[in-house]
């Protein structure tokens, strides 16, 4: 019924909350063989109930405990297709009150446990008969900044960098890197956030409304099989990417040409939005 998916082995890292559980939800019903790693081991155990997947406790900033929980499902479900990256860490803060601690800690589960993944999954992908993927979840704010969020958005932004070399070292490997940019997303990671939030920040975020973890996760389930590099989800999504394209990867000549009669009247769109948004900090 689903061809495109059977006998692809995905692994889904943050797959058991949030935009990574409703991955692994979809995913399990369009016959994929699914592994799923995160830290909470009663969460991972209700995903196994739910859903049937593999599933491993690890740490994702332990590059051993993800080449262990790795070695482990190979064994079990054979040589990775897909990996999507999904785990994250999100605290806001003005720059001048957030504990330097925060940077560390972002940086550390945002990047360095993408790389600790991507490192283990590559060996991996290298000899498949079809075409790998790598999937990185990233947010709307590796495209632009926000008032209150420079360590997640640095975090992020740095995300997007290595996806885009990554793309270059793996392509003769038939294997395709993608980013997927969710806007505010109804995820327990979200609220907890919100919790700590500026009170400009909580006014600069109404304006991109807060959507659904299902059709966030739709979006990156419908490219799973694909090879594009953006992964992209609503209006503001497409904006941002389109004004951010730089030298990114595209698979569409169509997309290019598009690019060159849009981007100018984007910019002209953007500068208004950033005069507002000014006007708001100031106010």
């Amino acid at each position: 019924m689903f061809p495109k998916y059977k006998n692809q082995h995905i692994v889904i890292i943050g797959g058991s909350s949030g935009i990574g559980l409703e991955c692994t939800r979809q995913l399990s019903k369009l016959n994929a063989k699914l592994t799923v790693i995160a830290r909470d081991e009663e969460k991972l155990s209700n995903v196994s109930r739910e859903t049937k997947s593999l599933v491993y406790s690890a740490n994702v900033t332990d590059f051993n405990a993800m080449n262990d929980a790795l070695q482990q499902a190979v064994y079990k479900n054979g040589s990775i297709t897909t990996l999507i990256y999904s785990a994250g860490y999100a605290m806001p803060g003005e720059i001048i009150s957030q504990e330097i601690d925060e940077y560390y800690k972002h940086y550390n589960i945002n990047v360095i446990g993408a790389v600790n993944a991507i490192k283990n999954v590559i060996p991996y992908m290298i000899n498949n008969k079809d075409h790998s993927r790598i999937i990185l979840v990233t947010s709307l704010l590796s495209l632009t900044g926000l008032y209150g969020y420079s360590s997640y958005c640095a975090s992020k932004y740095a995300l997007r960098g290595i996806a885009e070399c990554l793309q270059y070292e793996v392509e003769k490997h038939n294997i395709y890197v993608a980013l997927s940019y969710p806007p505010d997303t109804d995820t327990p990671m979200y609220h907890h956030e919100n919790k700590h939030k500026p009170e400009i920040t909580k006014r600069l975020s109404e304006f991109g409304g807060l959507h659904s973890p299902k059709n966030v996760a739709k979006s990156i389930v419908n490219n799973v099989r694909s090879k594009e590099f953006h992964i992209i989800y609503g209006l503001d999504g497409w904006m941002l990417t389109r004004l951010n394209i730089g030298m990114s990867p595209s698979r569409s000549k169509l997309n290019v040409f598009i690019d060159f009669f849009t981007i100018p009247f984007l910019r002209l769109i953007s500068y208004f939005y950033y005069r507002k948004f000014i006007k708001m900090v100031k106010d």
